[in-house]
């Protein structure tokens, strides 16, 4: 009887165990994928604030470049005027992709933390199941 019951403890400990690495792997995994998409999504972030300043500095230029060349000639102007109408739409449209990437970017940082707490939760939950 007693054999049978050290039997039965080995099986159910080892079946926790099993279950708590599976467990461990599956967070792990998902973990890291959550992870990679954070990186993917801090990088994309990062190129729309260059080419956000970019645009800007363009614009800059062509405003710099507008006020110079007003004096000397008119027929400059409404290349300048289009060059500039361009420039702010394309920086407009830059900007609202680097508010939804940034939005996006908010929002898995918060997932990503949200997870990191549930998983970490969940480990010493089946640390403490093992002990």
């Amino acid at each position: 009887l007693m054999e049978q019951a050290d039997v039965n403890t080995r099986t159910a400990v080892e079946d926790v165990r099993q279950q708590y690495n599976e467990n461990l792997e599956r967070i792990m995994q998902e973990y890291n994928t959550m992870e990679a998409e954070l990186n993917q999504k801090q990088i994309e972030f990062d190129k729309c604030l260059r080419a956000k300043r970019s645009v800007e500095e363009e614009l800059e230029k062509i405003l710099q470049e507008r006020r110079f060349n007003l004096e000397k000639s008119s027929i400059d102007n409404d290349d300048l005027a289009k060059r500039c109408f361009n420039s702010e739409r394309e920086r407009d449209e830059i900007q609202l992709k680097y508010e939804q990437i940034h939005q996006t970017y908010k929002i898995l940082q918060q997932s990503y933390d949200a997870e990191k707490i549930n998983h970490e939760h969940k480990q010493k939950e089946l640390t403490e199941r093992l002990q």
